[in-house]
Parts: C-alpha cells; structure tokens; sequence
C-alpha cells in the first residue's frame, strides 16, 4: 500500500511537471521551427541555384542523389534540419555534400546545430526542470493543505465528542457542573470514556478536575470543558515542555531577588530583637540592683 502511495504521488507530481511545461515547451518548439524555417531557406536557395540552375556548372553538384535527398526541396530542407537537430540523422551526413557546394554552408550548418543544442535545447531542458521544481512544490502545498484539513476535521470531531460528553456529565442541564455532578458520573460510560481518552485513572479525576476549572468557582462550564480536555488530549510536545521549563526559569529569576531581599530583612530584625533583648537586659539587671 505504501508503495503505491508512493508511486501514484510520484506519477501525480510529473504529470504536473508535464502540464505546467506544456506552454514553455510549446514555445520553445515554435522558436525552433522558425530558426529551422531560416536555415531551410539559405540551404535551399544554395542547393537551387548550384545544382538545378541551368547556367551552373554541372561540376559543382558534387553529389546529386545526397543532395537531392537531404536539400532537395523547402520541406526536405526544413526535415533534414529537425532530425539533425533532434538526433533523427548523423548531422555529419547532410553536411558533407552541402559543403562540398561552398563553404559558407558549412558554417551555416555549423552555426545551426551550436544554436540548437546550446541554446534551444537547454532552454527545453530547463523548462522541464522548473516544471519538476514546480511540480514538487505544488506536491508540498496539497500535502500540508491535506493535512490542515485532516487536523481541522479532527479538532470539529474531538470537540464535539468533549461537548457530547460534557452534555452527559451536565445531568440538570444547567450549562455547568460542579464536583460533586462529576464524581456521581464516575461511573458512568461518558466520565470512564473521558478518563480513557487523556489516559487517567479514576485516582486523577480531582486532579483533573482542578486543571480544568481555569477560573477556580469549583464549576465547570461547557467551554472550560472543552478546552481543557483539548489542552490535555495526548502527550506532550517538545513546546510544552520548553515552555514549562521557561516558565520555572523565570519564576526562579523573579524569588531569587525575593529570598535575598526577605534574607536581608530576617537579619535585620534578628539584630533588632537582639538590640531591644540586650536593652531590657540591661534593665532587668540595673532594677535588680537597686
């Protein structure tokens, strides 16, 4: 299962890779066709003029069945430069009886495929790339909207089992419950389900009930419920934890200032008791003598 999980996400990230290169690729074919549709001309228009040129020596068509196959016309031409261009033909096969009617072909040709392969295609190439790239983003983004809504849902379906629950403990229905509705419901499938769920024994269900009375009137109403069962659901993150010993750090910062300055006043008034204790001494003792 998990395997093709994998592979449906694998296949569902290049089919958007695909579709979202579609348009740079398409573009990308049409500059090549045109350059290609460029190129066709000047050979074409070579080609005409030395080997079917009547006023042309019949010396420079070095090799007529060559030439004719590759260059012989607009759209053979225009083919012969696709397949050079896109590994159809051994480019060095065409070029050799072009060539042979002026130089200048050779460097055309030359030209061509230089442009095609650096420059064409590595746009192509890196249009598919960034179409990846893109593609395992968009992948990125539908996982975690996928699992916002996972949570979101499961947070609408927890709070409704805690209001549910709540609703049943409420036996008055007055909105509130007090310590003592809670523990006639111990027993009850609602209050052994809750105790279950955050993983207590019926020994915590005081405990529990503290943590949840937020505002200490020894009642409980729907939203303290809810909240505080939601708070206590599961186990605890890294984050609570961080932030408990934050908390303790700083209480620590603001008793020991404290302790030093009730320190301070013990001592004090311990040499103030010794003060006044030497002083009726001394009276005690001068009274005696008199």
């Amino acid at each position: 299962f998990v395997k093709a999980v994998r592979l449906i996400r694998a296949l569902r990230i290049m089919l958007y890779s695909v579709t979202s290169t579609l348009k740079s690729v398409f573009w990308a074919i049409v500059l090549l066709c045109s350059v290609i549709f460029c190129f066709a001309i000047f050979f074409t228009q070579v080609v005409v003029e030395a080997c079917y040129d009547d006023s042309a020596p019949p010396a420079e068509c070095a090799d007529p069945e060559a030439i004719s196959k590759y260059w012989g016309s607009m759209a053979r031409s225009m083919l012969t430069l696709f397949e050079s261009s896109t590994g159809g033909v051994d480019w060095d096969v065409p070029l050799r009886p072009v060539a042979s009617l002026h130089w200048m072909c050779l460097v055309v040709y030359i030209t061509f495929v230089t442009f095609t392969y650096f420059i064409i295609m590595n746009a192509v190439t890196a249009a598919v790339c960034q179409g990846a790239m893109e593609g395992q983003q968009y992948d990125r983004e539908q996982t975690v909207r996928a699992l916002l809504l996972n949570k979101q849902s499961d947070l609408h379906k927890t709070t409704d089992l805690f209001r549910n629950m709540f609703s049943k403990i409420d036996g008055d229905d007055s909105g509130e419950v007090s310590w003592q509705e809670f523990v006639e419901h111990i027993n009850d499938e609602s209050v052994q389900a809750l105790l279950a769920l955050l993983e207590l024994t019926e020994e915590d269900l005081w405990v529990l009930f503290k943590l949840l009375d937020t505002d200490g009137s020894q009642k409980l109403n729907a939203t303290e419920f809810v909240n505080g069962c939601l708070r206590l659901k599961g186990t605890a993150r890294s984050i609570d934890l961080a932030k408990v010993a934050y908390e303790n750090q700083a209480m620590a910062r603001r008793l020991i200032p404290f302790m030093r300055f009730v320190k301070k006043e013990i001592v004090s008034l311990r040499r103030g008791m010794d003060q006044i204790s030497a002083t009726f001494s001394g009276a005690l003792d001068t009274h005696s003598f008199h």
